[in-house]
């Protein structure tokens, strides 16, 4: 499979930030899960850290491929890239073979399902970038998304912290200041696209 935007048409789309995050890497993915049949994948552990409504495209691995024009062909007609051409002139005689390609390591090759079979939507925070605060100064820390909710937390770490570490404590940076730190529900003034702390202060 390969996981692209819904806006985007199968077969000529990238997968967003997550894990697979490139075709190569959704390439080498099994969705040969507990389930799985002839009817169904079952695809394990993805992640995507990017807040979006997605399609799911799917590669054909048997499906013959002519890598070079992008379209797939029917076995044995016009284009099949197991057919030999030999061309002949007066004066010397070509042979061309085109090899077919078999893997699904090229993102044309998943052009199997898409938007018009149904999308999934990533809910969370956007990704906020970076963020400018004055040191032990109170500021407000606003996160925007979708889906967000009165029992959204959050924890400021240090730079060399991964937020998708799972098996990480992740407790909050000692330079936070513990009388104004945002362990707490969200203020008021947040909302389903928003989440929002006040008074936040970094020594």
């Amino acid at each position: 499979i390969l996981v692209v935007p819904s806006t985007s048409v199968c077969g000529d789309a990238v997968p967003p930030f997550g894990t697979p995050g490139t075709v190569d890497e959704f390439a080498a993915f099994s969705c040969a899960g507990p389930g799985s049949a002839a009817t169904k994948l079952v695809c394990a552990d993805l992640q995507v850290f990017a807040v979006g409504a997605y399609s799911v495209c799917v590669c054909d691995f048997d499906k013959k491929f002519n890598y070079s024009s992008s379209v797939p062909v029917v076995d044995g007609g016009p284009g099949d890239p197991n057919v030999t051409s030999t061309t002949t002139t007066r004066t010397t005689t070509t042979t061309t073979t085109s090899h077919p390609n078999w893997a699904c390591d090229f993102k044309e090759r998943y052009t199997l399902g898409g938007f018009g079979t149904g999308t999934f939507q990533i809910l969370g925070p956007d990704r906020l970038g970076v963020v400018d605060f004055r040191a032990g100064a109170p500021q407000r820390l606003d996160l925007t998304g979708a889906g967000m909710g009165s029992r959204d937390r959050i924890r400021i770490l240090g730079e060399t912290a991964r937020c998708d570490d799972l098996a990480a404590a992740k407790p909050m940076h000692p330079a936070v200041d513990n009388a104004t730190s945002p362990l707490g529900e969200r203020d008021l003034t947040s909302s389903d696209y928003l989440d929002r702390w006040r008074d936040v202060k970094i020594m």
